[in-house]
């Protein structure tokens, strides 16, 4: 009893030199810890911990095995380990692991909300939801879990039920800015500005720096940051991270834009993109290698593979609306959502980041390809199904134009729109705007950007010239001009009547959760498709580069 309690000491002097962020000087002292308890688990759990959070993970995923050996009902130990290989991305390994920890000790709550963490990673929204629910069912205060399952149900469109579990957080942690900041992202979502305003500034009363809820205020009504401009750029000077730069800087472009300075607001949209390219560290070159295999992989692995599930039928017709991202995608989803049968569910990740994987994992086993397949297409379709009960769901992230040919082999039914726009307006459209961290991180820099178009340019002409009947493409710019005429074309297309009340966008209330979100409320402009000529004089790069 002596020698546990003693032990117990000593292991609570590393956790204080943890976290105090003496790391090495708590290494140091479990090394000697170890060779006087070697035959103790918990100290192999301890460095554990601390090697999984210095990122060694191989000494790490050791140490926890070795504590599982010495104790092997120890919950603890298994869920570390499966935090560890969730953060290795090794979900199989991840899900074993949790599911023991659950086993030994059905009341691990850490283990069971990482698990849910784990399915979110996965796509598998509504397994995270089902095990949320089961944590809540226990621990109903837990104000974390009523956000992580929020945004599991924003995922699948259910903004009434995120709403709810916001509401919840707030009532267990009303002094958390956080919440609110949560809560006014999802009316923004839901087109309720006044509501989303009100959240968004309870926010700030909170936390006056904190800096996305300032950047969403910049998006509702720049206005109202007047007052906070002083202590912006004293934000600005302080130790803050990359991101939060972004954060500012980006909100500064829209003051600015809004107020018609437009050299100001191009500077101040170069220091947020530099901000933001300190902050994801993006190669572009890594990325280019890796997605041009995509073409390589479908011809050699997945073209001539027959894929068909006769034991399931699903009736839902997706619709992939694609191309460059801020090309015109969401004005034709609005358009199309209008008509009854149709529900327009966003951008979906579930094709995008299981294709990527599936090219990362490198199979060349047929059977193990179209298992993961058929895996994929069972998933994609309970998604779709729980989203609407429409017949056609609308799936418009856009680098699902990677794709193109998986998608016509899993979903033979799927129609496929390439929404294409001016180059230089895109690239600048794209520059100008600050994207859901982890997406798109090529967006900035203009060098990367002018990259990427080329290369979508190249996957698209390959896709096109296999495809050409089954992918129908369409300019923003004629759509901006020719609405009906064009409008009428994808109707005729996906195989449904057009109506000319289609095109008033103020008869559609569906939630947009975009960078378009504040900018598909209203009738169809003409010029809104020609922005980027205010900015003309800062746009060399771009012009160079497309106008020969």
């Amino acid at each position: 009893m002596k020698k546990d309690q003693e032990l117990q000491k000593e292991l609570d002097e590393v956790q204080h030199l943890f976290q105090a962020e003496s790391k090495d000087l708590a290494l140091k002292k479990l090394e000697k810890i170890i060779k006087k308890n070697e035959k103790s688990y918990l100290p192999y759990n301890y460095r554990g911990i601390i090697y999984l959070y210095s990122k060694k993970f191989d000494l790490a995923i050791q140490d926890f095995k070795k504590a599982i050996t010495l104790n092997p009902q120890f919950s603890e130990a298994y869920c570390n380990l499966g935090n560890t290989y969730l953060a290795l991305n090794h979900y199989e390994k991840s899900t074993e692991a949790y599911k023991c920890a659950v086993k030994i000790n059905p009341n691990n709550l850490e283990a069971q909300i990482n698990f849910g963490i784990l399915n979110f990673k996965m796509g598998e929204y509504k397994k995270a939801i089902a095990i949320y629910q089961s944590v809540l069912s226990k621990s109903i205060q837990n104000e974390y879990v009523h956000q992580l399952i929020a945004d599991a149900y924003i995922q699948n469109s259910k903004f009434d039920k995120s709403i709810f579990h916001h509401q919840e957080a707030i009532k267990i942690h009303p002094q958390n800015g956080l919440n609110y900041f949560l809560l006014g992202r999802d009316y923004l979502w839901k087109s309720e500005k006044k509501l989303a305003i009100e959240n968004i500034k309870k926010s700030l009363e909170n936390n006056p720096g904190h800096c996305p809820s300032l950047f969403a205020l910049s998006k509702l009504d720049s206005s109202e940051l007047k007052p906070m401009i002083t202590s912006m750029n004293l934000l600005v000077e302080k130790n803050i991270s990359p991101l939060d730069k972004a954060f500012i800087f980006f909100s500064f472009a829209k003051v600015y834009e809004d107020q018609k300075d437009y050299d100001n607001s191009f500077n101040a949209l170069v220091a947020g993109n530099k901000a933001m390219k300190e902050h994801n560290k993006f190669n572009f070159l890594d990325f280019d290698t890796k997605m041009r295999e995509c073409i390589n992989f479908f011809e050699k692995n997945f073209e001539s593979l027959e894929i068909s599930d006769d034991n399931f039928k699903n009736k839902k017709s997706p619709i992939f609306i694609l191309g460059m991202p801020r090309s015109g995608s969401t004005l034709i989803e609005q358009v199309l959502s209008n008509h009854p049968s149709v529900f327009g569910a966003g951008e979906l990740d579930t094709i995008h980041s299981s294709l990527y994987q599936l090219l990362q994992e490198k199979k060349v086993d047929k059977y193990l390809i179209k298992d993961f397949i058929l895996r994929l297409k069972r998933k994609y379709y309970e998604r779709l199904n729980d989203i609407s009960e429409k017949s056609f769901i609308i799936d418009k992230l856009p680098l699902n134009f990677f794709w193109i040919g998986y998608i016509k082999k899993i979903f033979p039914n799927a129609k496929i729109i390439y929404s294409q726009r001016d180059p230089i307006a895109v690239s600048f459209s794209i520059f100008k705007t600050l994207f859901s961290d982890g997406s798109l991180e090529f967006s900035y820099s203009e060098e990367d950007i002018i990259n990427f178009y080329k290369l979508h340019t190249i996957i698209m002409d390959y896709w096109i010239n296999k495809f050409s009947k089954e992918i129908l493409q369409v300019k923003h710019e004629s759509f901006i001009l020719n609405s009906e005429e064009e409008a009428k074309r994808i109707f005729d297309f996906i195989g449904l009547e057009f109506s000319p009340n289609y095109l008033n966008l103020n008869n559609n209330s569906r939630s947009v959760m975009t960078a378009s979100d504040l900018q598909v409320r209203d009738k169809i402009k003409k010029e809104s498709s020609n922005g980027w000529l205010l900015y003309e004089s800062h746009l060399d790069k771009f012009k160079k580069a497309y106008i020969n």
